[in-house]
């Protein structure tokens, strides 16, 4: 529980549409849930998008605090069969009732589970961490702020909450919808990342990242470890990061990897044969010495 100097993270005030709602409720479903079907998946991200849709969108109306706190006192004591059929007779095509519509098209033992994950997902911790917001991740193209997230070793219950304000802050960065800075550089430098979460359109966020003035780095140990994350796209998100700090490790496709990344610049520079620009071969990656 964070301590009255500490910063708190409140997601939801960094809401300006639907699309926003949609991937905050796809970045909280992609921690943790990597073992549970495609059906769970679809439907918790459906009863979270309601959930934060409504919240963001009409909780000031009901008397709710647009926080989690909001969304889960609305969880808890709400009969939501109710809530979102009175929403529907003033708000038609309200994103929040059609995510509604979906999650109550799976069956009830499906529900039941969804909403049992939602309630365990925010203990009073989290609640208590996003309460309020003194982040200010609005200001970051407009002033130099730097933003340190730490996890506790010992649990796992905030990863996913250092996973959203990582992945929302990419997501707003490099977006076309949102004003891009001309003087700062947004640089992310992602450790332990693949302990981190998935983070929704990752692949796509690092092609733009570049043209938002987003730098992208990562310290990696294995591509192995992104692979039960991204599967197929582990080594081609690699190949993507503008700087890789390598912690050393025994995986031979990253050694191979960190082996061709050297030689690539080396080539282009002296446009000499790729074969004669090694700068370190994958066993001598895997003997380098430690700094001290």
């Amino acid at each position: 529980m964070p301590s009255e100097s500490e910063d708190t993270y409140n997601p939801l005030l960094y809401l300006h549409g639907d699309a926003d709602v949609f991937y905050l409720a796809s970045c909280l479903v992609s921690t943790g849930e990597c073992y549970k079907d495609e059906c769970f998946i679809a439907a918790k991200t459906a009863l979270l998008s309601a959930l934060i849709g409504f919240i963001w969108r009409y909780g000031r109306e009901f008397g709710y605090s647009v926080n989690f706190n909001g969304m889960m006192e609305l969880l808890r004591n709400y009969e939501l069969n109710q809530l979102f059929a009175k929403v529907e007779k003033d708000h038609e095509k309200s994103f929040a009732v059609s995510q509604y519509k979906k999650f109550s098209k799976f069956s009830k033992e499906t529900q039941e589970a969804v909403k049992t994950s939602v309630i365990e997902q925010f203990p009073d911790e989290i609640l208590e961490c996003t309460k309020t917001d003194k982040l200010g991740l609005e200001f970051l193209r407009e002033r130099k702020t730097a933003i340190f997230v730490i996890i506790p070793m010992e649990h796992d219950k905030f990863n996913f909450l250092g996973q959203t304000l990582c992945a929302q802050t990419l997501y707003l960065s490099t977006n076309s919808g949102y004003p891009s800075n001309k003087d700062f550089w947004v640089n992310v430098f992602l450790e332990e990342f693949p302990n981190m979460g998935l983070i929704p359109e990752f692949v796509n966020i690092l092609a733009v990242a570049k043209k938002y003035k987003v730098s992208i780095s990562c310290y990696l140990q294995s591509i192995h470890q992104l692979g039960a994350m991204y599967g197929s796209l582990s080594a081609a998100i690699c190949e993507n990061f503008d700087n890789i700090l390598y912690m050393g490790g025994a995986c031979t496709q990253t050694m191979r990897f960190i082996s061709e990344k050297g030689r690539i610049p080396l080539t282009k520079v002296q446009d000499l044969p790729a074969e004669e620009c090694i700068l370190i071969t994958p066993n001598r990656v895997f003997i380098s010495p430690k700094a001290n």
